[in-house]
């Protein structure tokens, strides 16, 4: 109505952003923000997970239960593609697909790039030494037969660095062998060590 549109309420009162919990659990969307040090971005090492109800549908792609992390003001572990307009062969096959997002895929399949490709957070507690969140996105897959992927994440805070644990459920619908491909992306070229299953990424402030 237009008394709701043009009401007077009482502005919100300003509070530092220091006093915010270090974690948030954005609902409607699907996602979970983590920050060590909200404003010194030079100390800050923020962790994103994702899985949204709303899918690959708009602006969304089909990157349920996905994570991202940037430390000390840089990129680290991102969404890779170049974000060109809509209708762009490189946006359609490749940026907007499972397969650029650090998520799984399944038989070399990935979740829908549309509204059915959806994921949900099922979980989200902190303290003020821990964060966990679970996501679930088995219903995103619809080319292959998933009957669970719970990707759970947890944040173990520190003075001296940020520890994240990531363990994923994965479960097929039938009793058939299946391959599931953990898909990891970086903003520089990434350091594997096969026999110690090791990778490093470097920026120019954190590893």
């Amino acid at each position: 109505s237009e008394s709701f549109r043009w009401s007077r309420a009482e502005p919100v009162k300003r509070i530092s952003l220091d006093n915010l919990p270090a974690a948030r659990f954005f609902r409607d969307v699907g996602l979970v923000s983590m920050h060590s040090a909200y404003t010194r971005p030079e100390e800050n090492v923020r962790m994103e997970f994702r899985s949204s109800p709303f899918g690959g549908t708009g602006h969304g792609h089909a990157d349920q239960n996905i994570f991202q992390v940037m430390a000390y003001n840089e990129p680290l572990l991102i969404d890779s593609g170049y974000y060109t307009p809509v209708g762009d062969p490189h946006h359609s096959a490749w940026t907007s697909q499972t397969k650029a997002h650090n998520s799984i895929l399944v038989d070399g399949k990935g979740q829908a790039d549309d509204n059915t490709g959806y994921g949900i957070i099922r979980h989200f507690e902190q303290n003020h030494h821990w964060v966990y969140t679970v996501g679930s996105a088995a219903a995103g897959y619809k080319d292959v037969d998933l009957e669970l992927f719970d990707r759970h994440v947890i944040w173990l805070k520190g003075r001296s660095g940020q520890n994240y644990v990531i363990i994923d459920d994965l479960r097929a619908g039938d009793a058939k062998p299946h391959r599931f491909d953990w898909l990891l992306h970086a903003e520089e070229q990434m350091k594997i060590d096969k026999a110690q299953r090791r990778v490093v990424v470097r920026g120019k402030n954190g590893e």
